[in-house]
């Protein structure tokens, strides 16, 4: 007899890929207060190690969004960071392409 598997959703997985002129961080699970904080150290050490590189935040397999977390992701494209998921365009927009399941349209800045 197989049992189902839980699912923790209460934390947060931050894949970082690297290339020639874009960073991107790759995020799944969930993200609220203490998640946010995580991101932001991540953010801050990818930006310093690659100044010369665009930073780009994958949301696609965010599955639980606070308002913290909407906070954050807004502050970011405030810094002109791109939100994206995947298959959304990944040039050099920084408007939200987040579902609308996952996050409400940030306002644009």
């Amino acid at each position: 007899m197989e049992l189902p598997l839980e699912v923790d959703h209460a934390m947060l997985m931050i894949t970082v890929e690297k290339d020639r002129a874009l960073v991107t961080l790759r995020l799944e699970g969930q993200l609220s207060l203490p998640e946010v904080r995580e991101l932001a150290r991540t953010r801050d050490m990818a930006a310093f190690e690659r100044p010369d590189c665009r930073l780009s935040i994958d949301v696609t397999d965010v599955v639980e969004i606070d308002r913290h977390g909407r906070e954050f992701l807004a502050h970011l494209q405030r810094r002109g960071d791109c939100i994206v998921r995947s298959g959304a365009t990944r040039a050099t927009s920084t408007r939200c392409s987040l579902p609308m399941r996952v996050l409400h349209r940030l306002p644009e800045h």
